[in-house]
């Protein structure tokens, strides 16, 4: 329960989740380098699964209940496409980008819903990470976060809808006062992008973090 709702902490409280049941996985890769400063990594994995959940609207609630999330289970196939790329630019300067694709099929229906889809997920996500280390003192670290649309059961009448994509910017500064002391600042969504992750839910627009480490 405790994962689920880190996940997506508008669920229905006390929420059981079944554990989901991957039947069989098939995966294909390759890894290696390109030069002694940049490293790939691409996969291929094919999944067939039994009770995989997907988060749905509570349609039997009433009152606020309404709006909360329970799951719906399937079972089908899914494809994810996953790269990544890495550049050690220099000893100070590191840049990372990995992204996936899924392609979701279902082979039967919960009879709650309407026709079977990935709710919730995104058709794809990339993730590009930049890090600038000043002789380990100062740390600046970015980064941008994509998502694809993402199909969700429309609240009011509970068919098929889709949730834009979106992009989130957040940024970091570390000093490092010594091995034991560091503070830090954090900006997530400087973009101040009041996009939606979960139906009816807007996330926060600028946010910011002050605060310091201290190591034992």
């Amino acid at each position: 329960y405790q994962k689920i709702t880190q996940n997506n902490p508008f669920v229905t409280p006390g929420l059981n989740v079944k554990n989901t049941n991957y039947k069989m996985i098939f995966y294909a890769g390759m890894k290696g380098n390109l030069s002694s400063s940049t490293f790939y990594n691409i996969k291929l994995k094919y999944s067939f699964f039994d009770d995989m959940h997907f988060f749905t609207r509570n349609i039997f609630a009433t009152d606020s209940a309404a709006n909360q999330f329970t799951v719906s289970y399937y079972q089908g196939e899914v494809m994810n496409v996953f790269g990544e790329i890495s550049f050690d630019i220099s000893e100070s300067l590191s840049l990372r980008a990995e992204g996936n694709l899924y392609q979701y099929t279902f082979y039967d229906n919960d009879s709650r819903d309407v026709q079977p889809k990935p709710w919730h997920k995104p058709s794809y996500d990339l993730t590009v990470t930049g890090e600038y280390n000043l002789r380990d003192k100062i740390i600046l670290q970015t980064d941008i976060y994509f998502s694809g649309k993402r199909w969700v059961q429309n609240v009011e009448t509970e068919d098929a809808g889709q949730l834009d994509g979106y992009v989130d910017v957040n940024l970091g500064l570390e000093y490092r006062y010594s091995k034991v002391l560091s503070g830090y600042l954090k900006f997530r969504n400087i973009l101040a992008n009041n996009y939606y992750r979960w139906n009816n839910y807007p996330v926060y627009g600028l946010q910011a973090f002050l605060g310091i480490t201290y190591a034992f």
